[in-house]
């Protein structure tokens, strides 16, 4: 069994301890009603950021790769989420821009993915 205590922080609601008798914490940002990100401190990312660039390195020599390797960390999943919010926001102003022009709430806009305009 795991003995850690979990710390669960939001913008709106006080800080949450799961288990405060463990000397171990695992704090999470909680947000959108449904979400979960795990805060780190800033000696965690600099680990996590080396063990990136060792398991690259280690990576590329397996495979024999000659291309150049990501010289920092890069967060993949917040790239992915980003740009999934970004496809969000170009439906939402689709949307808006519908009703605006028929002064109805139907909107009538796709789902579909598309690369909002800068």
């Amino acid at each position: 069994m795991i003995r850690v205590n979990i710390e669960i922080l939001s913008i709106a609601d006080p800080k949450v301890d799961i288990a405060p008798q463990y000397p171990r914490t695992l704090r999470l940002f909680f947000s959108h009603g449904n979400h979960y990100d795990c805060i780190y401190t800033q000696q965690q990312f600099q680990i996590e950021e080396m063990c990136q660039s060792l398991v690259l390195e280690l990576v590329a020599q397996a495979i024999q790769c000659t291309d150049p390797l990501p010289t920092a960390y890069r967060n993949i999943g917040m790239e992915v989420y980003k740009r999934g919010e970004k496809n969000q926001q170009a439906r939402d102003r689709r949307y808006a821009e519908n009703v605006g022009r028929e002064g109805t709430l139907s909107g009538q806009v796709s789902n579909a993915p598309c690369v909002p305009s800068v």
